[in-house]
């Protein structure tokens, strides 16, 4: 969609529906296949991914982020282009990811970050046997 904008010149801006450490997690891995294919190698290592406060145990991370059959390369792909748009809009608050926020402000390389959560989806996914006129009314 990136393209698009630039087409249309219009300011193509990226929205994270999930939080700013998977954002961070995002960023981290354009560039790091190597480290990458070493984690997947060990039994169960912390991995640092700059703006985690803490190492994170590797089996908590997305599995698609082991995945040698094409999703570590699809994180890439799409991970990849976020530096590309006007800003990233992402759903958090400074309040709850402060560190990881910080983070994204010392690395001029990335565009502006902009937290806009907590968005919630409170009412959950409709039935799937419902016809459309019940989940209208839903």
């Amino acid at each position: 969609m990136i393209d698009i904008a630039n087409e249309f010149s219009l300011p193509p801006y990226i929205f994270i529906t999930s939080n700013a450490g998977f954002l961070g997690l995002m960023l981290y891995l354009p560039g790091r296949h190597d480290e990458i294919s070493e984690v997947m190698k060990m039994s169960d290592p912390d991995s640092l991914i700059p703006g985690i406060f803490n190492p994170v145990p590797a089996r908590v991370l997305p599995d698609a982020v082991f995945n040698e059959d094409g999703g570590y390369d699809a994180y890439v792909k799409v991970a990849r282009r976020f530096r590309d748009g006007k800003g990233i809009i992402v759903n958090t608050f400074a309040e709850l990811e402060p560190f990881v926020l910080r983070s994204f402000s010392d690395d001029h390389r990335i565009p502006p970050v902009y937290p806009v959560g907590p968005l919630l989806q409170l009412k959950g996914q409709p039935h799937p046997d419902l016809n459309q006129d019940q989940v209208d009314r839903w």
